[in-house]
């Protein structure tokens, strides 16, 4: 799956394609929102969750370095990065 296709699915189909093809790697917490970060082979995904209502809000693919910023002190992905 690439990127342009995985941002062009609703959200309910972003998360079906985490759960099948994602490997967690980190948890943050921003906004009251728990937001999970995920490798899905030829980019990262982002999910934020509302615990409040148990429900995904945001479920977004990127590639680059900008947006894995917050997690960096917390993972290392040297290695899925240069696979």
């Amino acid at each position: 799956m690439k990127l342009q296709e995985f941002n062009n699915y609703s959200i309910e189909e972003r998360a079906e394609a985490i759960e099948a093809l994602g490997t967690f790697l980190a948890v943050r917490t921003e906004c009251d929102c728990s937001v999970c970060l995920f490798y899905m082979r030829d980019f990262f995904a982002e999910a934020w969750y509302d615990p409040e209502n148990n429900e995904a809000i945001l479920i977004r693919g990127f590639e680059g370095r900008i947006l894995l910023e917050p997690y960096l002190e917390m993972i290392d992905v040297s290695e899925l990065v240069n696979q």
